[in-house]
């Protein structure tokens, strides 16, 4: 029910967020998750249930239409477990399919005419 300002970017009929921005939203809620890297796989790690810190770096609004968004391999693991989502790379940062990671975090993501999207950690 808080309006918060991440960065998105719409590819396809998908809306991509930031993980770390996605953390930053979630942090103090049932869904909560830490973010991290393991640079022996290099890739993105989540550990939900725990506290994200912030970086200075979340919620910084809204897109820059001119950045380009790659495909990329990087790869996501929960708790251990690889994820099987899509990512883009775009100015250096993954940006993942908002419903690949609540499938993968336990939350839902919807959309209303009145709301807009919207995610529920009730569920």
């Amino acid at each position: 029910g808080v309006e918060q300002n991440p960065t998105v970017y719409k590819i396809g009929d998908s809306n991509y967020f930031k993980i770390r921005d996605l953390a930053a939203v979630l942090n103090g809620t049932g869904k909560q998750f830490s973010v991290g890297y393991d640079a022996e796989k290099q890739s993105v790690t989540a550990a939900p249930d725990q506290p994200y810190e912030l970086t200075g770096t979340e919620l910084a609004g809204a897109a820059d239409s001119s950045q380009a968004a790659q495909a990329s391999n990087d790869a996501i693991y929960v708790n251990g477990q690889r994820v099987e989502a899509e990512v883009y790379k775009i100015d250096g940062s993954n940006y993942f399919k908002l419903r690949d990671l609540g499938a993968a975090l336990g939350f839902e993501v919807g959309w209303t005419q009145e709301q807009g999207m919207f995610i529920n950690t009730e569920k």
